[in-house]
């Protein structure tokens, strides 16, 4: 399971790399005109007299029946959002490994046998529900059930490799 916990947080590394590596947020989304066309841009808090953003840096563009979807859902990943999730799925894995060090160290020391009994009891029904969690971010971040079975490893950087190289 330690494996497994190291493999989702070198994916939280690699996502976070990603992220940092982008153009600075927030990213909103803004129809061009037409309905099948959309822009992403950097939000710089200015609106038109309807409120609609304008300026900023632009992310991209997309177009074709779900440009505006596919744009609004590109605005909602800007690097902040990434960032802040990754934070969060980070602290859940080190969270885990925190109970299995505990669970590791628990002696028992100055507790009755069914006191430590009962503690030890309850340690391993805390590593067991942090577990889940960690196999729910490997999940998440691609690393399927087939990679953990056959040793292979899911880097984000293989899912999404740039075209040129």
């Amino acid at each position: 399971m330690e494996d497994l916990a190291l493999r989702v947080l070198a994916a939280i590394g690699e996502t976070e790399q990603f992220a940092e590596a982008a153009t600075g947020g927030p990213w909103v989304h803004r129809n061009l005109g037409r309905h099948d066309q959309s822009a992403i841009l950097v939000d710089t808090g200015e609106r038109s007299g309807v409120g609609m953003p304008i300026g900023g840096a632009l992310i991209g563009q997309t177009c074709g029946p779900r440009g505006a979807a596919d744009a609004r859902h590109i605005a909602r990943q800007d690097p902040e959002a990434t960032l802040r999730r990754c934070a969060v799925d980070r602290r859940m894995v080190e969270r885990y490994r925190m109970e299995v060090a505990a669970q590791d160290r628990f002696t028992g020391d100055g507790l009755t046998p069914d006191e430590a009994q009962g503690a030890r009891k309850a340690g391993h029904l805390m590593v067991w529900a942090w577990a889940a969690v960690v196999r729910d971010l490997a999940e998440g971040y691609g690393i399927t059930e087939e990679d953990r079975e056959h040793g292979g490893e899911a880097h984000l950087s293989d899912q999404w490799a740039d075209s040129d190289g």
